[in-house]
């Protein structure tokens, strides 16, 4: 018998498809996915760099490119537009 899954799984899962949709389609490069997907799971630029072995420069670069990429401004603007896309 195939187990059920909880909702809170499969909403990462859910989730985790979207980011890569999304990254996909703005031609994110790997390293923008990554931080990408710690953005859209509410984690800071230190948190990231610390996470990936980055200095905190270039994940707030990364930020910044990924931002453009997406047309967004902000963190906010950006888990708006990934909320209401879910």
């Amino acid at each position: 018998m195939a187990q059920r899954k909880s909702c809170t799984e499969n909403r990462t899962i859910l989730k985790s498809a979207q980011i890569t949709e999304v990254a996909e389609a703005a031609n994110l490069s790997k390293r923008e996915t990554e931080v990408f997907d710690f953005i859209a799971r509410g984690y800071n630029s230190t948190y990231i760099a610390n996470s990936l072995f980055i200095s905190p420069n270039t994940a707030r670069t990364h930020i910044r490119n990924i931002y453009r990429k997406l047309g967004v401004t902000s963190r906010e603007e950006l888990l708006e537009s990934l909320n209401k896309n879910m």
